[in-house]
């Protein structure tokens, strides 16, 4: 069973246009300002590319959070909860730790009606569906 959770598709349209228009003012604004602002409109486009990367699967074995510039995995057995839909809690040599989920990363609650709060609600059930299904190993 692998469930991802990642921007829906109007989200998707909206950060591109809104990053599409960042892109193009930048771009307009290196051109008559100095040529080397050219590597702001280069970080644009690489922000760009990665933003829609971001998600968050949930395997049998292993929990997969995808960043802008990292992919973490953590096992399924260190993994203790996660809440509010944002924060994973993972256990390590007997400490808590606490990971931040990056397509979460947003300042709503999990309550609100927001697209980052149906993001973060939809992260939630994905979690508890992947708890109440058992564990199976990946070489099965």
């Amino acid at each position: 069973m692998n469930e991802v959770v990642q921007f829906p598709r109007a989200t998707k349209y909206l950060l591109s246009g809104l990053l599409s228009f960042l892109i193009i003012g930048a771009a307009l604004l290196a051109a008559f300002a100095d040529p080397r602002m050219l590597v702001l409109v280069a970080f644009l486009v690489l922000l760009w590319w990665r933003l829609f990367a971001l998600k968050v699967v949930f395997a049998s074995d292993e929990l997969v959070l995808i960043g802008l510039v990292s992919v973490r995995r953590v096992p399924r057995m260190n993994v203790l909860r996660v809440e509010e839909g944002a924060v994973v809690v993972t256990s390590k040599q007997g400490h808590d730790r606490r990971i931040t989920i990056p397509i979460a990363m947003g300042a709503s609650k999990i309550t609100d009606y927001s697209p980052d709060a149906r993001v973060k609600q939809r992260i939630d059930a994905a979690y508890r569906t992947w708890l109440a299904a058992p564990a199976t190993p990946a070489s099965a």
